[in-house]
């Protein structure tokens, strides 16, 4: 993942999440330990579902949905699944994330 500081933008770029690898070991709400592994086209099917439905993919801070910073309805912001996984590149204009 790179990112860049600019004086107005972060441009960040590079893989969300990898698919047809092991994670590293996650804790759920309960406590219970657990590896996850994402198959190939997860990632594709849910960006063009989105597409379909005209429903645009958030770009959120923190997984928190008052904290839109972009999403693939604006040009600044770019999803696609490739052979590795889930590879974004975004422009953030959020003045807090920028400072």
């Amino acid at each position: 993942m790179k990112v860049e500081i600019r004086d107005d933008v972060v441009v960040i770029d590079g893989y969300v999440n990898a698919v047809e690898r092991e994670s590293k070991v996650l804790t759920d709400h309960w406590g219970q330990k657990f590896i996850e592994k994402i198959k190939a086209g997860t990632f594709a099917r849910a960006l063009d579902r989105a597409k379909a439905l005209q429903t645009p993919v958030k770009v959120l801070l923190n997984h928190d949905y008052s904290r839109e910073l972009t999403s693939t309805s604006d040009l600044t912001t770019e999803l696609k699944e490739d052979n590795i996984g889930l590879r974004a590149h975004v422009e953030i204009r959020d003045a807090e994330v920028v400072e």
